[in-house]
């Protein structure tokens, strides 16, 4: 009975068999193997173990099909978005996933369920049962990139692209538990396996349910005749078990037990060991058997392999008790269908057909064999859902040649006419589309010969009699605006433009677009081309008027930039700055350029800067904002500013500022920091009464000179006139110690003019060396001694340092000694004259403090900072020029120290200096 279900399927489903592997789209072999594109990181299903290596139950799956098919294979396992464009771009064969984007060819995909994926959502420490796409979009969810989730929620509202957020599965668990994510949206079994891998499991993560489908796996792949061999072996294994068994390991692994044999098994065992030896002994009676067994088997699987790549079923009509059974398929009830039903069930178009028919085979009045087509009802009488059936019948007749049973082979080709059908309305509306569109269109066979063209194509081309006769005689290959740009074995679109002869009606030139797609039949050769035609010339003058605007407007821009730029360089390098006085907010709002403020302040915090009797007269009421009417311009003393913590001085010039209702906005204008200006003012009086000063004191100067000057010239003169009447050599010493003596105040006065003379031209020229400071000052106070000795006055020294080598201008060190005994020896009288030197630390710096101390006349206290001015003398009946304290001060300025006087009236004075030195030895 099967063989003969078997043999009737033959002529129905033969043609649909799976080839060898001979006739695949290509050669698999260990060189080019099958490649399998998978996703790294998707437990159970896929994804790399311990040691990288490709595991999961859809990799064992795949391992054992391929195997049985004996087909070389490689996994390859990759991040997913990067492993669909792997297999999109044709890198890889297959893939294993949904089937939503890969429906249309040239992708097919096995009829079989691989594998079923139920997404769930995963959140920390709440439930909600099956929350809609839209709540958790708003409540913040992630999903997975690249993955098959995000279609439905793109399906339901694709502006829920810029909500959702895409992380891997351990970065999204961890920001779950981190309330940094609400929710994440992937597999349940994937899900429970990355949770219990990263120890989650205790954490309070909850799985709930959402509104989305479950996700069905398919093998998908290009080669139809591969995909068809996988379906077949896939079906065999899930026969035996096989499928159950990985399932159960990978996703239900409690299920599986640890076997043990009991003592019956043994025994089985041994059973078995004896059925075996028998069948040693027949193996050679049995060879013939064997073969043709062997071959009965090979058919069965081929029927069976035919079967199962379409809708096809098989059932047994019994012609005694009249009843249909499934021998294959479930096209019939599983306790199967009387023959009254089954005929009711026939569209009343063919049923009369089918039952005479029928009735003949029966009968014998006929050959033994008919083929029927029709439409048959599945559903219920009210709601009916017609399957399209073409089958084939076959009798069965007993040892008498009666006939028993009926058996039919069917092929449900519903989908086919379904397709067949959208096919043609796709077709009609085409065509409706083609005639009445307004985009010009026409129709070229595969040699570039026009088959149709509608009425917009035909106003284009002005398709009169003769135009239309020349478009007939003309090849689309051979039109010569594509004569460079198309030819027959090209198969890509071509856009182009054309700019057609100036319309002597319209007088313009026209500007048509030209797109060309060649249209593929079902084995992806070309069978038309479709030409479509756009008059853009409308379009093109508006975009060559948008350009021409636009150039104008980026003129326009770059010229306001430049002129904004050089405002800005202007502002930023003057004391001018922009100021906006908002009386809405009460803010002043300053800025160096037109597009942002710079600085702004509470307009009540500026009025604090004011002075106090200011701040009633402008703070904002009623009565100030008519103060300023028209353009102004105001003074104002401010004790700080947004440029200034101190005293500061604006000049403010502005105008008041209104809106379209006539209603007092608040000021704009311009604001001139003249602080500067007014301090060089006060800098320009002050150097004004120096000059003054400075021309007095050079007057005096120059009639305190001249009177120094002529006093020891006069001495030297006259003395030396005198020489000649000296009467003893005794007269003649004193004579010529007189003239020595105004020759040494001559020098020194001299010395002074030409030291204060350098001093105002160039800075104070200081050489440091390395000397024996102590060494020198014994030398410098032995010159002293004999100084203060001629004045008849005590000399005290204090030397606290055998040795001290330092490195020191010595030279000026002198001179700052010779001056400070210079001065001494003018206002001290009698009494003493006391110079010394110690080591002394400043500010963390070493240095020397040096000092004359006198008992002259002492200086008055409001006179002592004066002294070491030029041309300045406390005594102006005391020999000098007022310019060696002077030289003193400029001295020690240079070498970085400091310089001062202790003196009081009638009790002496003590000058001293500090100059900063590098100690190098000292005992």
């Amino acid at each position: 009975m099967t063989l003969i279900a078997a043999l009737l399927t033959v002529s129905t489903a033969w043609g649909d068999a799976p080839r060898q592997k001979t006739q695949y789209q290509r050669r698999y072999d260990a060189a080019h193997p099958v490649i399998i594109v998978g996703d790294w990181d998707k437990p159970p299903y896929e994804f790399q173990d311990d040691t990288g290596r490709p595991a999961g139950t859809n990799v064992e799956i795949m391992t054992e099909i391929l195997d049985q098919l004996d087909i070389p294979y490689k996994f390859v396992l990759k991040e997913w978005a990067n492993a669909l464009k792997t297999f999109e771009r044709g890198d890889a064969d297959l893939i294993l996933a949904n089937v939503g984007r890969y429906r249309k060819p040239p992708f097919c995909y096995t009829r079989n369920i691989i594998n079923y994926n139920r997404i769930v959502a995963v959140t920390c420490g709440t439930t909600s049962s099956n929350s809609s796409l839209k709540e958790l979009v708003e409540a913040g969810t992630v999903l997975k990139p690249a993955d098959y989730t995000e279609h439905y929620f793109l399906e339901e509202d694709s502006s829920y692209l810029s909500q959702l957020e895409f992380q891997s599965p351990k970065t999204a668990l961890m920001g779950v538990l981190a309330h940094d994510f609400k929710y994440y949206v992937w597999g349940e079994e994937p899900l429970k396996w990355k949770i219990r891998q990263l120890n989650m499991d205790k954490s309070g993560l909850i799985l709930n349910d959402v509104g989305i489908p479950v996700s069905e796996i398919h093998v998908i792949g290009r080669d139809t005749k591969l995909i068809a061999d996988i379906d077949y072996v896939y079906s065999q294994l899930k026969q035996r078990g096989r499928v159950a068994l990985i399932n159960d390991k990978w996703l239900h692994p409690e299920r599986i037990r640890k076997k043990t044999i009991p003592m019956w098994g043994y025994l089985m065992i041994g059973a078995v060991m004896f059925a075996l030896m028998c069948y040693m002994g027949t193996r050679i009676a049995r060879g013939r058997v064997r073969a043709k067994s062997q071959r009965n088997s090979e058919l069965d699987a081929m029927m069976t392999r035919a079967l199962q790549m379409g809708y096809h079923y098989v059932f047994q009509y019994d012609l005694t008790s009249r009843i249909l059974v499934n021998q294959y398929g479930s096209l019939l009830p599983d306790e199967g269908m009387s023959w009254f039903d089954f005929s009711q069930r026939l569209h009343p178009a063919e049923r009369n057909n089918w039952v005479r028919r029928l009735e003949q085979l029966r009968d014998g009045s006929m050959d033994k064999h008919v083929e029927l087509s029709g439409r048959w009802n599945a559903g219920t009488k009210d709601k009916p859902i017609w399957k399209h059936l073409r089958g084939h019948f076959a009798v069965e007749q007993d040892a008498y040649g009666q006939p028993v049973n009926i058996y039919a082979t069917i092929v449900d080709k519903t989908h086919n006419v379904g397709l067949i059908h959208e096919a043609n309305k796709m077709e009609r509306k085409f065509l409706q589309f083609f005639q009445f569109s307004k985009v010009a269109m026409a129709v070229y066979n595969q040699n570039g010969w026009i088959e149709n063209s509608n009425e917009e194509m035909k106003r284009i081309c002005k398709a009169d009699a003769k135009n239309a006769r020349l478009l007939q005689k003309t090849s689309l290959f051979d039109m010569p605006m594509f004569a460079d740009a198309f030819n027959e074995s090209r198969h890509d679109p071509i856009f182009l433009c054309h700019l057609a002869p100036a319309d002597s009606d319209q007088g313009r030139e026209a500007c048509v677009e030209y797109n060309v797609v060649p249209l593929f039949d079902y084995f992806g050769r070309v069978s038309n081309y479709l030409l479509m035609a756009y008059d853009i010339k409308a379009q093109s003058d508006t975009y060559h008027h948008l350009i021409m605007c636009q150039h104008e407007c980026d003129t326009l821009q770059r010229y306001i930039d430049y002129n904004e730029k050089r405002l800005k360089f202007m502002l930023n390098h003057s004391d001018w700055t922009m100021w906006d006085l908002d009386l809405r907010n009460k803010m002043i709002y300053y800025s160096h350029t037109l597009k942002h403020a710079d600085y702004v302040i509470e307009f009540e915090k500026y009025l604090r800067q004011l002075p106090p009797e200011l701040y009633d007269e402008y703070k904002i009421s009623d009565e100030s904002i008519g103060l300023f009417q028209g353009p102004f311009h105001v003074k104002r003393q401010l004790n700080s500013s947004a440029f200034s913590k101190g005293p500061c001085a604006h000049d403010i010039y502005g105008r008041l500022r209104k809106g379209d209702d006539g209603s007092t906005l608040g000021y704009s204008g311009m604001l001139h920091d003249v602080t500067r200006l007014e301090n060089i003012k006060k800098e320009v009086v002050e150097i004004s009464e120096k000059t003054k000063n400075s021309a007095q004191q050079k007057s005096v100067f120059l009639a305190q000179m001249t009177h120094e000057l002529r006093t020891p010239l006069n001495s030297i003169v006259g003395f030396s006139d005198m020489l000649k009447y000296a009467e003893s050599a005794g007269e003649r010493e004193r004579f010529i110690h007189i003239i020595r003596t105004h020759c040494d105040i001559l020098v020194r006065l001299i010395n002074g003019i030409l030291e204060a003379s350098t001093i105002n031209d160039n800075p104070m020229d200081v050489k440091p060396a390395e000397v024996d400071f102590a060494e020198e000052f014994e030398y410098l106070c032995q010159s002293i001694e004999i100084r203060v000795q001629r004045h008849h006055l005590r000399f005290v020294t204090s030397k606290p340092l055998k040795k001290l080598r330092v490195s020191i201008d010595i030279g000026r060190v002198r001179q700052i000694f010779s001056n400070f005994v210079s001065n001494a020896l003018k206002y001290t009288k009698k009494g003493s004259i006391w110079v010394g030197y110690r080591l002394e630390k400043r500010n963390g710096q070493m240095g020397i403090y040096a000092f004359c101390e006198d008992t002259g006349t002492g200086i008055p206290h409001d006179k002592q900072k004066a002294v070491f001015d030029r041309f300045v003398k406390l005594n102006e009946f005391v020999q000098g020029t007022g310019l060696g304290l002077s030289i003193c001060k400029s001295i020690v300025t240079a070498c970085h120290g400091d310089i001062g006087v202790e003196s009081e009236v009638n009790n002496g004075s003590k000058f001293w200096f500090w100059i900063p030195v590098e100690v190098i030895e000292k005992e």
